[in-house]
């Protein structure tokens, strides 16, 4: 509230004052505006000198660290005459510099005819700098560049993308522009949905003077993101929550908060329970969170719906992210246990886990064949080989859920 009082003085210093009370004296307010102004831009510029010592300290030790790993992998590389290919862009951009790009390719050797580049949106300003020479190079040779990539998922700035690069070009007599309009990937509904919600939270912005370069309303204008869908179908709910009032003047903001996420949990339980009865399987069904503690607290939520009636009738099978690691597959540790049977014969933890994981009727095959490899056959054959005869022979590829491990 004082930040916006104090933008409303200096964008209009006499706005809120009366003409009595200012008679003389608008010079000295117009002043005391610009003072003020002066502050204003002082205190911003400080904020963001403490904010960068207060992140600085957080992480000293790790940034000190990472400082130690650079210079010694820096020195390794000298030694051993060697090139981080993480540094190759900003070398390329060192030689090119004002000189003609040919004559880097020509003593390069090399030579391009057409180039595609995709996913283009994830490309850093470094990485523009050097690819706009290869595109004027290409050109020159009446050769073609074509660039695939989508603005909108240049938000997150993937390894330092920027996306204004995309942005900005336009369709001239050197540039065709095509926009893909068509969905082939979400539902009817899904696509109509994000047409008019992005349209729409982009003309907020623009109002609200947050979208100052006018970028983000162009992008999402309405010719712009309007999509023809492919696939019917498709369901879109939103649901906001108000916040929980207040039952007593002594209820802390700590009690107000437990009964917001009570309220959510109650919501997020329902909402499950309509999709199950519509027909939806919980295999189909995710739920995102901002952090690993909130999915911490969705888990334990859901491990106290024992007593829920409709949970109980079709209960959530759950499982930690624990359950994912390889050493948790049976399959791979089949594999594992076997190949140490092969190389110890005498290993008896790894025989007794080979035999309780293969069938009475498996049991001589198995074991004959183990005897085998155990001589100098897996010497000769191929250890990827080997790991598949050992998958073929215990059926590994055929137990459930074990294909992804």
């Amino acid at each position: 509230v004082v930040t916006q009082t104090i933008d409303a003085f200096i964008a209009n210093p006499t706005d809120k004052i009366t003409k009595k009370f200012l008679g003389a004296r608008n010079e000295w307010v117009e002043r005391l505006a610009a003072d003020f102004a002066a502050f204003r831009q002082k205190t911003e510029e400080g904020l963001i000198c403490i904010n960068s010592c207060e992140l600085s300290t957080k992480n000293l030790n790790p940034l000190r660290l990472l400082d130690t790993i650079d210079k010694e992998v820096r020195a390794i590389n000298r030694e051993s005459n060697a090139f981080m290919l993480a540094y190759t862009p900003l070398l390329f951009h060192k030689l090119v510099g004002t000189d003609e790009v040919s004559f880097v390719f020509e003593r390069a050797g090399t030579n391009f005819r057409h180039i595609m580049i995709d996913e283009f949106q994830d490309t850093s300003r470094l990485q523009w700098a050097n690819l706009r020479h290869l595109f004027c190079e290409t050109a020159s040779t009446d050769n073609s560049s074509m660039i695939v990539g989508d603005v909108k998922q240049g938000i997150y700035r993937w390894r330092g993308g920027d996306w204004n690069a995309l942005a900005r070009f336009t369709d001239d007599e050197y540039t065709e522009i095509k926009h893909l309009e068509r969905n082939y990937r979400s539902g009817e509904r899904i696509v109509r949905f994000n047409n008019a919600l992005f349209v729409r939270a982009a003309q907020v912005l623009d109002r609200d003077g947050l979208d100052e370069t006018q970028l983000l309303t162009k992008l999402y204008d309405e010719r712009e993101v309007a999509q023809q869908q492919h696939n019917a179908g498709g369901f879109v709910r939103i649901h906001v929550l108000p916040k929980p009032a207040a039952q007593s003047e002594t209820e802390s903001e700590e009690e107000l908060a437990a009964a917001e996420e009570q309220e959510v949990e109650h919501e997020l339980a329902e909402q499950i329970v309509r999709m199950r009865k519509a027909g939806v399987p919980y295999d189909k069904m995710a739920i995102l969170v901002r952090v690993k503690a909130e999915a911490q607290q969705v888990l334990s939520f859901f491990e106290s719906l024992s007593d829920h009636e409709d949970f109980r009738k079709d209960p959530i099978q759950l499982m930690s992210d624990e359950a994912f690691l390889l050493e948790a597959s049976p399959a791979v540790q089949t594999i594992v246990h076997t190949l140490r049977l092969i190389l110890h014969a005498d290993d008896g933890v790894a025989r007794a886990y080979v035999e309780a994981h293969c069938s009475p009727e498996q049991h001589a095959e198995v074991f004959e064949k183990i005897h085998q490899w155990q001589g100098e056959f897996y010497r000769n054959v191929p250890f990827y080989e080997l790991v598949e005869q050992i998958v073929e022979l215990f059926a590994l590829n055929a137990q459930k859920g074990q294909a992804p491990y």
